[in-house]
């Protein structure tokens, strides 16, 4: 009796041990198939207890190469037929299931009730090396811009500059001062790093019927706002995954202020005010003419302190003498006249928008910062003077 007392289940034994994980590999919105991967010590363990194939082998013979097909049970409930494939030697399994979320859900959570770890694919397997961090992050790059930028920093890009610096460093071509400056230099480009992995948010926002759902429609491409030339349209903001000069942007198209707002329009403006105060830029869309200046001056009163705003003066097409702005209140550098309806000038609105995020000073081929632990280690090394030996390990470590 005191033995059984003593024993422990496979969940307690598990959580004694290095912890298995699993993670959704695929995307996680609907789709025809799904793969699942458990990575850990007792992920043949796991497996042995909620699949059963459907050959005559014995279910504890899954640690070959061949795939495998059967049901993954819940007791006596089969929750999904799946193909799956273990790797005793790398400790990984993974399960091919069908792609519909609620099949992927149940899944996930039979595998947490064996004591499995639920996490991101990206924490699946921490990456400790560039050549890791690039395979891991390409799937997060929503533009051609963003692949090109991650795929170059392995084995050229960040990996070479890193190893240049390295041999100047043990040939006395650099000073660990001349490298925290180079370094400073490196680190300054990680926003914009971020941006092409993970979609800035730009929010167009001012009056009502100033044309920001027909610019949001132009922009995108798609017509994802409803128009029409009479104000108070757009009752809750909208959103859109779009490409801007190579930077994917969530494009955010909010409702308009107007002298007398209905309740319905009110919360929408509530709403529309989150939205903004979490955006990394705001277009604020005024109509050219004789209230343009006006309006500039009251939104701008309105919009939070500090935020990145950018003005975009539409309708040009209705007052062709204002296409260049003589505005006192707003100097025609910071604004962009175009005519959303016409598709007037939109090339140099995109060029303005990527131009504020970052994107003019950025080159696609060179060395780019692109994850936290990068940056963390090199930050160190420029905030913390060492002695040579150890600033070169530092530099090894990034590398991986």
């Amino acid at each position: 009796m005191m033995m059984r007392q003593n024993q422990k289940s496979p969940q307690e034994t598990r959580s004694d041990a290095v912890k298995t994980k699993a993670a959704l590999l695929t995307w996680p919105g609907p789709a025809a198939l799904a793969t699942i991967q458990l990575v850990g010590p007792e992920s043949l363990s796991v497996l042995r207890c909620c699949f059963r194939p459907q050959a005559a082998q014995a279910a504890t013979d899954l640690s070959g190469a061949r795939p495998r097909f059967g049901a993954i049970r819940d007791g006596r409930e089969i929750l999904d037929q799946v193909i799956v494939a273990a790797d005793a030697v790398r400790q990984t399994v993974e399960i091919h299931c069908h792609g519909g979320p609620r099949v992927v859900q149940r899944l996930l959570l039979l595998l947490q009730k064996q004591g499995v770890e639920i996490t991101t694919w990206q924490q699946l397997r921490p990456a400790d090396s560039i050549a890791a961090e690039v395979e891991f992050s390409l799937p997060s790059a929503r533009t051609r811009l963003g692949v090109r930028a991650i795929a170059v920093q392995y084995p050229g890009g960040l990996t070479a500059c890193l190893q240049g610096q390295i041999a100047r460093l043990q040939n006395g071509d650099l000073t660990p001062d001349g490298l925290r400056n180079e370094l400073r230099d490196r680190l300054a480009g990680f926003a914009l790093a971020r941006r092409l992995l993970q979609p800035a948010s730009v929010v167009l926002a001012g009056p009502a019927n100033t044309g920001k759902s027909t610019l949001a429609n132009a922009l995108t491409g798609k017509r994802q706002s409803i128009t029409a030339d009479a104000a108070g349209t757009t009752r809750d903001w909208t959103a859109h995954l779009t490409d801007i000069n190579g930077l994917p942007v969530e494009l955010v198209d909010t409702a308009g202020r107007r002298d007398r707002p209905d309740a319905i329009e009110t919360h929408a403006l509530q709403l529309a005010e989150t939205r903004i105060a979490r955006a990394d830029l705001v277009v604020l869309v005024v109509e050219a003419g004789p209230r343009r200046d006006g309006q500039i001056e009251q939104e701008r009163a309105i919009l939070p302190e500090n935020k990145e705003i950018l003005v975009a003066v539409n309708k040009i097409d209705l007052y062709p003498d204002q296409s260049a702005g003589t505005s006192q209140t707003a100097p025609p550098a910071d604004c962009v006249y175009i005519s959303a309806r016409h598709e007037t000038n939109l090339d140099h609105l995109r060029s303005a928008i990527a131009g504020r995020l970052g994107l003019d000073r950025f080159d696609p081929q060179g060395p780019l910062v692109f994850t936290r632990r990068q940056y963390d280690l090199l930050a160190e090394i420029v905030n913390h003077p060492a002695a040579l030996p150890d600033v070169i390990r530092k530099l090894q470590q990034v590398i991986g």
